[in-house]
Parts: structure tokens; sequence; C-alpha cells
């Protein structure tokens, strides 16, 4: 009979992508098993190559929870709160996911590379926006526009505020209310019916 599990896949994932986003993908796994408490060989065990437990450790392929509960917002309670709590949600989404992208991305590994069978994360994100609003539109609560045009000025925006704080030398302690509610603010004139 094979022994329990003393570690989860997870917790080695989670050891290793803390590891690979401080330190980069050449990190050696005997520190990685070092931090997470295990035999280098049981990481090997659990993930046949370095390069496999990396691209576990990056986890772009996982989308937020929240991208498949945003349709249900639609015609509940107050729109722009509805906007900025996505708004909200988005940026500590895009705070996580960033770095994980540019370290993939200067490891020479695309996202197309990872063989996934649904659309990446970024596009689900969108396509969330664009389907909440879509369907605010629909119903009146926001008035009729391009509801992907509206999404990609949401997540756009996020994505640059993001971008700017990791590469752009643009120092803001930025935090998700602040944001969301200047960011609706801003766009409601367009979109309130």
């Amino acid at each position: 009979m094979a022994r329990p599990k003393t570690i989860t896949d997870e917790a080695i994932i989670e050891v290793a992508r803390e590891l690979f986003i401080e330190r980069g993908p050449s990190v050696p796994t005997a520190e990685i098993a070092r931090a997470a408490g295990i035999s280098e060989g049981l990481i090997f065990k659990r993930f046949p190559t370095k390069h496999e437990l990396f691209l576990a450790a990056m986890g772009i392929d996982q989308p937020p929870v929240w991208t498949e509960k945003t349709l249900e917002m639609a015609g509940q309670g107050d729109v722009k709160e509805n906007l900025e709590l996505l708004c909200r949600r988005l940026l500590e989404f895009v705070r996580e996911l960033l770095p994980r992208i540019m370290l993939m991305w200067s490891s020479g590994i695309r996202a197309h590379e990872m063989d996934q069978e649904e659309d990446p994360p970024p596009k689900r994100v969108l396509d969330a926006f664009t389907r909440y609003i879509e369907e605010e539109m629909q119903i009146g609560r926001l008035r009729e526009g391009d509801p992907q045009l509206a999404a990609r000025i949401f997540v756009g925006s996020t994505w640059n505020l993001v971008f700017m704080e990791t590469v752009g030398n643009v120092e803001t302690t930025e935090e998700p209310g602040g944001f969301a509610r200047r960011l609706v603010d801003t766009l409601w004139s367009g979109l309130k019916p």
C-alpha cells in the first residue's frame, strides 16, 4: 500500500510559484524542495520535469472563480456598485497574473504552448465582463452600446494600471476600491441609462 501524501501538489506549487516569481525560473528544484520541507525526489515524483512544475506554478490556465458568477449579477443590486466590485476583483486578478505571464514570456513560454483546451483566463475575464455588460444593456440598466468595447475599456484600464506598476516605474499604492470607484465614475456618464 502506498504511503499517504504528506504534502499536496497545491502546496508544492505554491512554494514553487513564490520562488519562481522571486528568483526566476532558474531556481534549483533542490531549493524548492527545501522550502517546501520535502525531498527533491518527491517533486519529480509529482512533476516529472522542472518545466512541468514551472507551468503548474505559473497556473495561467486557471480562470478566477468569480468570472463564472458574473452574469448572475445582471439585474441584481446597484449596477454601478456591481461594476466597482467587478473592477476590484479584476485588479486583484491582474496583479496576481501579470507577473506570472511576464515570467513565462521571459522564459520563452507563450500561453498558446500550454495546450489549453479553453480560452486563457484573460480572455475568459473579458468575456465575463462583456456578457455582464451586454445583459445589463439588454434589460435597460445600462445605456445601449457596444458591450465588448465597454468591457475592453474596463479590462484594458486595469491591465494598464498593473503593467505600469510592474514595469513602467510608476509607483502607486492604488487600492482596488479606489481605482474601481474612479474608473466607474469616469465611465459612468457614457454607460448610465
